[in-house]
């Protein structure tokens, strides 16, 4: 079995807007392990070699 290790860093939240809760830093994280976690997950899972 072939296994591949992706890590994702976010740097530069502190440029944005605070007041802004869109820009909360668990918003990115939850996006980054849906992203990644799942979709691309399944997406690579299910691609043909």
């Amino acid at each position: 079995m072939v296994t591949t290790r992706l890590k994702l860093t976010h740097e530069g939240l502190e440029t944005f807007p605070m007041s802004n809760p869109d820009f909360d830093k668990k918003n990115f994280e939850q996006g980054s392990t849906s992203i990644i976690g799942t979709s691309l997950k399944k997406y690579a899972e299910n691609v043909s070699v």
